[in-house]
């Protein structure tokens, strides 16, 4: 697999945000299931209504007593200040649920060509 984005810039780890209800649920929690293999575009990499091709806009959304919002991507978590991801270089980045919806999408494709500039936290 080759990450033409650069591996600084590229999500290639993250959670997905489920509702605080279900975290003690031993079966059926609703969603995290942001990045998996197969399906029609592939590796999935953004959420049930993303179309390959498409820009991605996804939103973090903190983890919450409401069921998670998968059609804006279902990323999120439990931390107050924002979601950890695993980027492809191996570092693991705290990204604030702020971020622009482009920028983490942009984040999340691996040759789309984007020259991400984070803002400073």
């Amino acid at each position: 697999m080759s990450i033409t984005d650069g591996t600084s810039n590229t999500i290639v780890a993250g959670q997905g945000n489920i509702s605080t209800r279900d975290y003690q649920a031993v079966g059926g929690v609703v969603g995290s299931h942001n990045i998996f293999a197969g399906g029609s575009a592939g590796t999935m990499r953004a959420g049930p209504d993303w179309v390959k091709g498409q820009p991605l806009n996804v939103t973090l959304i903190p983890d919450s007593a409401n069921p998670p919002n998968l059609k804006a991507g279902g990323w999120g978590g439990p931390y107050t200040q924002g979601e950890l991801m695993g980027m492809g270089d191996g570092t693991v980045r705290m990204f604030a649920y702020s971020l622009s919806p482009q920028i983490f999408g942009e984040l999340l494709t691996l040759t789309g060509g984007e020259n991400v500039v984070l803002p400073d936290s």
